[in-house]
This record gives C-alpha cells, sequence and structure tokens, in this order.
C-alpha cells in the first residue's frame, strides 16, 4: 500500500459520520431530581432526539449506576421493554417524548422508594440509557447494525419529610360523629315507634 493510499483512507475514515454519537437525551424533570414519601413510585419521563440525518436507534434498556444509596429503594427499566430492537426504532432526525406513567409503563424508569425509608434520604448516581445504533430500519434490515452506545444522565431521589397520616382530619373526625349521631336517632326513634305499635 502507498503512502498515498494510506492518507486517503486515513482522510475518508476521519469523514465518515460516528454512530450512535448524535443522540440527545433530556429527562423530565430536568434536573432528573424527584422526591416523594416513604412508600411512593417515582420516576423520570424523557425526550429523546436522533440528531443523525441517515442512522436509525433503538433502546434496549436503562439501569442506575454509581448509586450512593442503593438500599433506598429499587429501579425497574421502563425505556427498555418499550424502545427496543425487537418492535421499535427511532428514525433519522425524529424525536421520541413520553411523560412518566406508571399505570401506562411510560417513561424512562420508575423508583420505588422503600417503605421504610428515612425522611431526608437521598440516592443519585446516573441513569444509563442504552441503544443499538443502526446504517438502515433495524426492524427490516438484518445487516445494518451500526453498535451499541450509552450515556448517562443524572438523577437523585430524595425521600420527602411528610408522610401520609391515617389519623382523620379534624373535619373527617366530626362528620363521622354526626353521621353516628343522626344514625343512633333514627335508631331510637325506630325502637320508640315498634314499642307504641306493639302496646
Amino acid at each position: 500500500m502507498t503512502m498515498r493510499t494510506t492518507i486517503l483512507l486515513c482522510a475518508a475514515f476521519l469523514t465518515l459520520p460516528a454512530l450512535g454519537q448524535a443522540v440527545t437525551i433530556t429527562f423530565n424533570p430536568p434536573s432528573g431530581a424527584v422526591d416523594a414519601v416513604p412508600g411512593s413510585l417515582v420516576g423520570w419521563g424523557f425526550t429523546i432526539y436522533n440528531e443523525s440525518s441517515t442512522d436509525w436507534v433503538s433502546f434496549s434498556g436503562s439501569a442506575l449506576v454509581d448509586e450512593t444509596n442503593p438500599a433506598l429503594g429499587s429501579y425497574m427499566d421502563l425505556l427498555g421493554p418499550q424502545g427496543g430492537p425487537t418492535d421499535f426504532a427511532l428514525a433519522p432526525l425524529a424525536t421520541w417524548t413520553q411523560a412518566f406513567s406508571d399505570p401506562d409503563q411510560t417513561g424512562v424508569g420508575e423508583y420505588a422508594i422503600g417503605i421504610s425509608a428515612v425522611p431526608g434520604a437521598v440516592d443519585s448516581g446516573s441513569i444509563q440509557i442504552m441503544w443499538d445504533d443502526s446504517t438502515g430500519d433495524p426492524l427490516t434490515c438484518s445487516d445494518c447494525y451500526g453498535g451499541s452506545f450509552s450515556q448517562d444522565v443524572a438523577f437523585q431521589v430524595t425521600v420527602d419529610g411528610q408522610t401520609t397520616s391515617s389519623v382523620p382530619e379534624p373535619g373527617s373526625f366530626w362528620m363521622v360523629l354526626i353521621g353516628g349521631a343522626c344514625f343512633a336517632a333514627m335508631r331510637r326513634r325506630y325502637a320508640s315507634r315498634n314499642l307504641k305499635s306493639d302496646s
């Protein structure tokens, strides 16, 4: 191989677009910080933009990495099951947006805060988003695989200091008391009518 051929090959290689590097991921909330009381489910919505004009993207999942307090709760990936390589691909220059919803199982993932979590406790780190890049639609092209990639996005879960209480509010207490008194009065009236009719 001549020096000129080597230089041309190197120049051609350097001008090729980098696969998998043109994906922008934004969380909702943008800071990645969520908080809730012990026993709650929290999660993150997202917007993903495929900046490439040629490559397709399909998602293989998400996972927590570099957690500071893994005992605080547990994480469940929602992105992989809905954006996976067997049934979903994000086209070039396309955007995919989802809000977090536990009933619909949408968003990046959900975090179940432990029931015995102490208010003020924090777990933070990164949520790693993993995807496969393809030079064509991976659902119809069997030989377009371009590689696997990932990006870390910061997250933080804080246990809120306010907890739910099973003690009724004062207004609720009085409503129950008045309802019970009305029931007792109706019962007494019914009983006195039955005594008069028996006489």
